[in-house]
């Protein structure tokens, strides 16, 4: 997937499912990391771009370490009850810094930002193969071709009825909708 769709999915998914724009703020910081430290490609059609793309989606793709990055962030906030950033606690920071809570805040931002890798990967799944669980052998499908109109016309829709869906949530207006079969997790 291009940046720009990675970015947007990312913010999207993040919102939607904590409707925190910090954590998905820094969830879009990190969704475009594992392909930022391959490098920027070459032009198309060079010896040297056939070279990076021979490289590209390999061990910066390998979702395991991201997921216990993630994972250990969010087990050690979690220990402390902390478990989303609110951006109303973060005066709490400022006012009272202390090692302590400036380790659960780091802990936090870096937990997002490794989440964000992750849906980075899992997003390039739908468009190639990543190397999911073992560092050698790639796992996906391909849904589009990178940079096709279908990936745009997938992704920002999605992207924006996503984030519409939680406002309506938040606004409960979906309340007022009395939609019977609709399941609690929508509302």
């Amino acid at each position: 997937m291009k940046w720009i769709s990675h970015k947007v999915a990312t913010a999207a998914i993040l919102y939607s499912f904590t409707g925190n724009i910090i954590v998905a703020g820094t969830g879009v910081l990190g969704s475009t990391f594992p392909d930022w430290i391959e490098g920027k490609p070459p032009a198309q059609g060079t010896p040297a771009y056939a070279k990076w793309r021979r490289k590209h989606r390999q061990g910066s793709h390998w979702l395991p370490p991201y997921f216990i990055v993630c994972l250990s962030c969010f087990a050690y906030t979690a220990q402390f009850g902390f478990l989303t950033l609110a951006p109303s606690s973060i005066p709490l920071f400022l006012y009272q810094p202390s090692w302590a809570t400036i380790s659960v805040l780091l802990a936090h931002l870096l937990g997002c930002y490794s989440l964000g890798c992750v849906l980075h990967i899992l997003q390039d799944a739908l468009c190639g193969k990543v190397p999911l669980i073992f560092p050698k052998y790639k796992i996906g499908i391909r849904l589009f071709k990178v940079g096709s109109m279908l990936e745009y016309l997938l992704i920002f829709p999605s992207s924006v009825f996503l984030i519409i869906w939680r406002l309506a949530a938040d606004l409960q207006i979906l309340h007022y909708l009395k939609a019977p079969n609709l399941p609690k997790f929508f509302l």
